[in-house]
């Protein structure tokens, strides 16, 4: 889906699924039309995967043949500066 009502209608359900199934320390906000930025904090991997499909089960409703997807990208930053 590109465009029209049923994407917006789609796009506000994902952002309120996505909303109820983060915690309140990470990030969210719109990337796109129908596209969201995630942003967990403090979370390995395997664990994203886990909220993904949090997000998957909620936002699924009976009968829909639309369903989410994403994809995982692991970034370690330092609050530290290394010392030279």
């Amino acid at each position: 889906m590109r465009e029209g009502p049923r994407l917006d209608e789609l796009s506000e359900r994902l952002r309120e699924t996505i909303i109820e199934t983060v915690r309140r320390t990470d990030t969210v906000t719109r990337y796109g039309k129908g596209q969201f930025l995630v942003l967990l904090i403090n979370i390995s991997y395997e664990d994203c995967s886990i909220v993904s499909k949090r997000i998957n089960t909620k936002f699924i409703r009976n009968g829909q043949r639309t369903s989410v997807s994403y994809s995982v990208n692991n970034v370690i930053v330092s609050a530290f500066p290394p010392e030279h």
